[in-house]
């Protein structure tokens, strides 16, 4: 083989390289330009699923706050109303068992000197 044989076929195997290389950049050209569009799509979509989120919980944070202002605005003053109708009702009833026990004692007593005076006629009688 001759010096400028040699040199054709070395320019042709480095003209073939750099084909290959070329086909080689310009595939991964498009494989990265895929890879980028795929990863735009997932952000995209992560950014609309993190926003979807974001209502779901500014939702739930009204409805949290709406709670809390029930409980502060209604259930409060009506478990304090409750409160104090219990005391009077409890205080209603100290007075009443208390009229109830002074009123039990002088029976429990006539019953008593009733049977003593039954016993009284029973031996009188004897």
């Amino acid at each position: 083989m001759t010096d400028s044989e040699k040199l054709s076929f070395l320019v042709e195997a480095v003209t073939k390289q750099d084909k290959k290389m070329d086909a080689l950049e310009e595939s991964l050209k498009e494989e990265i330009q895929e890879v980028r569009s795929e990863l735009r799509e997932e952000i995209q979509d992560v950014r609309s699923e993190l926003k979807d989120v974001r209502n779901e919980l500014k939702e739930v944070q009204d409805d949290v706050t709406g709670v809390k202002l029930i409980m502060e605005n209604e259930l409060r003053r009506n478990i304090s109303i409750i409160a104090e109708n219990h005391l009077d009702l409890y205080e209603k009833l100290s007075e009443y068992k208390k009229v109830t026990d002074e009123q039990f004692h002088p029976s429990m007593r006539v019953n008593t000197l009733e049977s003593y005076v039954k016993e009284l006629k029973k031996e009188r009688t004897a």
